[in-house]
């Protein structure tokens, strides 16, 4: 990546979150960190911010697309549009049997590793395409591709994250505008 102008919403916090946050900033990119809690948004931006680089907070619960394009559409105006979406909102595993599972767990789980990652596209796409340029990377799980014991929803959620960016890859090709996937294994 070039330094400059590329703005890259990083989605979440976490390990891997900081650490890739701090990658792209490192390398000029202007990141829109969102998170559900407030605080740890503003954590995140200054973790970047006193490592040289560029970031502004953005609090909104993926799951709610209306929450997702006011917070989306308050950022872009602070920074710009966005060229790079990384959909890296998730729920890691709560570990349950199928027996335990209760339709609250399941609606928060694909709530927000799914829908979530529908409304943050939805909310950058118009300018993605009007540009006919843009890159999304959606993180799923490993444990979408293998499955995962006392975890069926997790797995399920994380399979059906493969699924759309097969599906947006193939939709958004038109505009140049690549979707990708990756899948990692447990975290530490």
């Amino acid at each position: 990546m070039e330094k400059g102008a590329k703005r890259h919403p990083t989605l979440g916090r976490g390990v891997i979150v900081g650490a890739n946050a701090q990658v792209l900033a490192g390398r000029g990119a202007v990141l829109i960190v969102n998170d559900l809690d407030g605080a740890a948004a503003h954590e995140t931006v200054a973790l970047i911010a006193a490592a040289g680089g560029v970031a502004v907070p953005c609090v909104a619960d993926v799951s709610a697309a209306p929450a997702v394009a006011e917070a989306f559409a308050k950022a872009q105006q602070a920074v710009g549009p966005v060229d790079i979406l990384v959909n890296n909102a998730g729920i890691t595993s709560q570990r349950k049997s199928l027996e335990e599972l209760d339709e609250a767990t399941i609606d928060r789980m694909f709530g927000v590793n799914i829908k979530g990652a529908i409304f943050c596209t939805q909310a950058v796409l118009p300018a993605m395409k009007a540009r006919r340029s843009g890159k999304i990377i959606n993180t799923s799980s490993i444990m979408g591709l293998a499955g995962q014991r006392r975890g069926s929803h997790y797995a399920a959620a994380k399979a059906g994250l493969i699924g759309l960016t097969k599906a947006w890859a193939k939709e958004l090709a038109d505009w140049n505008i690549q979707v990708n996937a990756v899948a990692p294994g447990r975290v530490r």
